[in-house]
């Protein structure tokens, strides 16, 4: 390449305007009035929106066929493991939703099991992501959406709306059958853990003994 090339792409590099904080901010706000945060409420399938299972053959292609079998019999055991496996299938309906105009080198896969705590070359402990197989530029609003969506555990109540009319606050909620905390404290079994429990094994402690009333 010819220095006189080198030396024009340099230059325009260089005289590339930064923004500051206070620009960038109203660019920002600017940015979500053409994208409001209520236009995401509401989500409707297009109607030549593809079947399910022609897009998760789709994404099938290029990989290990020996391994796929393996790959498709973990997704049908639950949503949940299904969603893990279909990220493809969540972007196509995603096409669809409102962006704000911001893309990004989205993971493409950013469900909570995906997150963990690491240990960074400066011997910090950083919570990121761990998994980028699926990487690919998107809006990034992508991967927190799917985020959002793989908040599902049994130990999690899923919440559907809050809000306040005049002086009372609401919160509606998953309703989750079952019995309730004094049933299953009543059904439980007694836990006896006596010093002997743990001098026979070697261990050292003071006696704990739990009963339900």
């Amino acid at each position: 390449m010819p220095s006189n090339t080198r030396r024009k792409r340099g230059s325009a590099a260089t005289r590339r305007r930064l923004y500051s904080p206070d620009e960038q901010y109203r660019q920002g706000k600017a940015l979500r009035e053409k994208c409001p945060r209520d236009s995401h409420a509401q989500w409707k399938a297009p109607h030549d929106r593809r079947e399910t299972v022609a897009l998760v053959l789709a994404a099938a292609k290029g990989r290990l066929p020996d391994l796929l079998p393996l790959r498709h019999g973990r997704m049908v055991r639950s949503p949940f493991t299904f969603y893990r496996g279909a990220a493809l299938t969540m972007a196509a309906d995603l096409a669809t939703t409102p962006t704000s105009g911001i893309r990004v080198q989205c993971c493409g896969d950013a469900h909570l099991c995906n997150f963990g705590g690491f240990a960074t070359p400066e011997r910090r402990v950083i919570f990121s992501i761990n998994d980028l197989d699926e990487t690919l530029p998107a809006p990034w609003e992508w991967d927190l959406k799917r985020l959002a969506a793989s908040v599902v555990h049994p130990c999690v109540v899923g919440t559907h709306d809050v809000g306040r009319v005049g002086e009372c606050f609401y919160l509606v909620m998953e309703f989750v059958d079952g019995c309730s905390l004094r049933t299953l404290i009543g059904q439980a079994a007694r836990l006896r853990l006596g010093s002997g429990h743990h001098h026979g094994r070697g261990l050292t402690a003071a006696g704990v003994s739990m009963a339900a009333a």
